[in-house]
């Protein structure tokens, strides 16, 4: 089974590219925090997590993610390779299938579309 759950913020806004055959993208990423005891120490660890949403999930994730937001996202793992000056290149993103996003009371004063959570999942695409 691939299959990845996310908890963390958005990083920056997504980037949505309506494609030519009339599918739609929208790329993101998410950081997640990690909180570490070393030597009795606390210490945090961020990772960052390319995340890519298709059709109707691109358009749920143009309309109401912004930077900042807190986001659950369940997805597969995809692995690509690509050349780059002659140089084979790895990237690792996640293929979105379910997206929830969190407002929390520091979002509240912005103008995006709000409702308390919002969920929204390949589940409910009719393809």
């Amino acid at each position: 089974m691939n299959k990845v759950i996310l908890a963390g913020r958005v990083g920056q806004d997504p980037t949505f590219k309506l494609l030519a055959n009339e599918n739609s993208v929208a790329n993101f990423s998410v950081a997640t925090t990690e909180f570490k005891n070393v030597n009795g120490e606390k210490q945090t660890h961020t990772e960052w997590h390319n995340i890519a949403a298709w059709k109707k999930l691109a358009n749920f994730v143009n309309d109401y993610l912004k930077k900042g937001d807190q986001v659950l996202v369940e997805g597969r793992l995809k692995y690509d390779t690509y050349e780059k000056d002659g140089v084979k290149k790895y990237k690792t993103s996640i293929v979105a299938h379910q997206v929830k996003a969190f407002w929390d009371k520091k979002n509240e004063a912005d103008t995006a579309p709000k409702k308390d959570n919002v969920d929204f999942s390949e589940d409910d695409l009719p393809f």
